[in-house]
């Protein structure tokens, strides 16, 4: 029956759902909620023809891969959350066409490591929750062209050190959430 309908929002949070190919048939959705389900990989079709997105809750799955074309026709995605999840690492091309995304958590999950490029293409990025992950380090690069962020949580990770020029080119930033941190003083 779901996949006879293209509805503007579809809300199919908290059913146990597990598969997820069958959500690139809605064309027209702008909206969709998938969050708390027990999906466990995102493929490279499953949202192939749902080009209207603007809005992905992928909050509190399984999810512990995601291929690296998953979101490459989601040109007009403007948030995405994928917390609460399973994931230890991202594909650096993961958000290449994102550059409409405003709104990116990562929170909640295993991430040890993310490339250097992997937040490149989000120039229009406001909000980006890093917070409760495994991250020890945070590349310097890491958000040089994320120049509209405004939030950043980088709360409750493993980090002894930060280095401060990470933050040299946020000129719109307003709230760091570095907090629960055991930052040792850096005299570099």
């Amino acid at each position: 029956i779901i996949q006879k309908l293209d509805p503007i929002i579809l809300n199919l949070a908290e059913n146990d759902l597990t598969e997820e190919s069958f959500f690139s048939n809605f064309m027209n959705t702008r909206k969709i909620y998938l969050n708390s389900n027990k999906i466990k990989k995102l493929n490279n079709q499953l949202f192939f023809r749902a080009i209207n997105l603007v809005l992905i809750d992928l909050s509190s799955n399984k999810i512990i891969t995601i291929e690296e074309n998953a979101f490459i026709h989601l040109l007009q995605l403007k948030e995405l959350d994928l917390s609460q999840n399973f994931l230890r690492e991202l594909n650096e091309i993961l958000f290449k066409n994102l550059g409409e995304l405003i709104y990116l958590n990562l929170s909640r999950n295993l991430l040890e490591h993310l490339n250097k490029n992997l937040f490149k293409n989000l120039s229009s990025l406001q909000t980006l929750d890093l917070s409760n992950n495994n991250l020890d380090h945070l590349n310097d690069d890491l958000l040089i062209n994320l120049n509209f962020l405004k939030e950043l949580y980088l709360y409750s990770n493993p980090m002894k050190k930060l280095n401060p020029e990470i933050f040299s080119g946020l000129n719109q930033i307003e709230k760091i959430f570095i907090a629960s941190y055991m930052l040792e003083p850096s005299l570099e």
